[in-house]
């Protein structure tokens, strides 16, 4: 399963060779939270993120995209689970330095490997 965290664009507006079908969009931080807690509920391990996009600024009313960052390691922590692959194709100026150093401070105390790409856009 991969996930696409973004408030307004299309996963395809960020990977135009992939399908949006390829992907479960997220909107807010509420909505992942929800996503990723309903696959702890049916200790789904299966459909665990094996990719998360992340977007920085997420409307004005949701946590960003470091806050999700983070929730998302707590649950790798808390339950044992796998770091997924991750990108960042936010264009918020420092968004991929943010968010990588949540995921690489989790990976150095995990002793996991950590794959983070910044993805570039043109949109």
């Amino acid at each position: 399963m991969k996930l696409f965290l973004d408030d307004i664009r299309d996963p395809k507006h960020v990977y135009p060779n992939q399908k949006n079908e390829d992907w479960i969009v997220v909107r807010s931080y509420e909505e992942m939270q929800r996503v990723l807690f309903d696959i702890r509920d049916r200790a789904d391990v299966e459909n665990w993120p094996k990719e998360v996009s992340f977007d920085y600024v997420l409307g004005h009313d949701s946590k960003d995209g470091s806050e999700c960052a983070k929730l998302l390691v707590n649950m790798c922590r808390q339950y044992g689970l796998e770091l997924p692959v991750c990108y960042v194709h936010s264009s918020y100026p420092g968004s991929f330095k943010i968010i990588s150093e949540v995921l690489l401070r989790y990976a150095k105390y995990a002793g996991v490997e950590a794959s983070i790409d910044l993805i570039h856009h043109n949109y």
